[in-house]
């Protein structure tokens, strides 16, 4: 089994998803589930302002 391959393809599928729903800015990260400081995150939620949705297609162990 190919793990990058695997990887890949489900982040692929997560970004297809988010821009069917109609995103326009993608902020993405890959990182060890036991790491807490997740500064894309940060960066996506620095970024809100009223009105904004945050879509999430995967929900990891960083919440």
């Amino acid at each position: 089994m190919d793990m990058q391959g695997d990887s890949w393809t489900s982040l692929e599928s997560q970004i297809e998803q988010l821009i069917e729903y109609g995103c326009e800015i993608i902020y993405m990260e890959k990182e060890s589930g036991k790491k807490t400081d997740r500064q894309e995150l940060d960066n996506a939620r620095k970024a809100l302002r009223k009105g904004d949705k945050l879509v999430v297609t995967k929900i990891g162990p960083f919440c």
